[in-house]
């Protein structure tokens, strides 16, 4: 399991999903991929485990299931770890939390 310290787009379903857990999502970036990635025709998902600050920062993204692509791995924890929420809060309080995440590479055209 890699471990990365410090975008895919949520479809509506994944939003409400998170802010029924008490996540909101500020601010989301796109991941790009790369050109030597597209040549070579990588395509994969990577399941990430996101470390939320009480801030609602990405500290840290651990890779929990690989794409089979490196490159792919990397370039989903690089995103992640720019995604920014609005903090979980327990009786008031922001509170710290963990979020599972899958970002899926599609080559289309």
């Amino acid at each position: 399991m890699r471990s990365w310290a410090s975008n895919a787009i949520l479809g509506a379903s994944r939003r409400e999903a998170l802010l029924r857990a008490g996540l909101a999502i500020v601010l989301l970036g796109a991941i790009f991929v790369l050109l030597p990635i597209r040549r070579a025709g990588e395509e994969g998902s990577v399941l990430c485990l996101l470390h939320l600050s009480e801030a609602g920062e990405v500290e840290q993204v651990e890779v929990i299931e690989s794409s089979g692509f490196e490159r792919l791995d990397n370039a989903a924890c690089e995103g992640l770890l720019r995604w920014r929420f609005v903090p979980r809060r327990v009786d008031g309080r922001a509170v710290a939390t963990t979020l599972l995440h899958r970002v899926t590479f599609e080559l289309k055209g």
